[in-house]
């Protein structure tokens, strides 16, 4: 009986008397392999889901009011920009610690946005980035 260079798992030949121990063995082999590398792969994916972000646009409503844009998760910091042609390019920050923008803020699942106001104020489309 012959074995595979990589993993050493038994190569059953023509000539060799037929056993249930040899498929055994390499079932065994490759249980141990594969609960090992599922065991990585587990944790890698715990440690992505706890990174979200989000990127998109949307659009300010007609009578410029509130909108909530909806994320999924609360993000911790969301970046807004949008661009016009009297400013080059508008970028606006906001954090889950920022209190006093009454029109900009970050709440459940999402973050809320007031047009109409000294850092966003006039309608049209914002682009966004969102780090949970």
């Amino acid at each position: 009986m012959q074995q595979t260079e990589t993993y050493k798992l038994n190569l059953i030949e023509t000539s060799d008397p037929f056993s249930p121990q040899a498929l055994n063995e390499n079932t065994q082999k490759l249980e141990e392999v594969v609960s090992e590398k599922l065991g990585e792969m587990d944790q890698r994916v715990t440690v992505l889901e706890a990174h979200k972000f989000a990127c998109g646009s949307f659009q300010t409503p007609s009578d410029n009011g509130p909108l909530v844009v909806e994320l999924g998760f609360t993000p911790k910091a969301v970046f807004i920009s949008r661009q016009r042609s009297d400013h080059p390019d508008c970028l606006i920050l906001i954090t889950q610690s920022e209190t006093k923008n009454m029109y900009l803020r970050i709440v459940e699942g999402g973050f809320r946005h007031i047009c109409n106001n000294g850092y966003t104020a006039y309608g049209g489309t914002y682009h966004f980035i969102a780090f949970a």
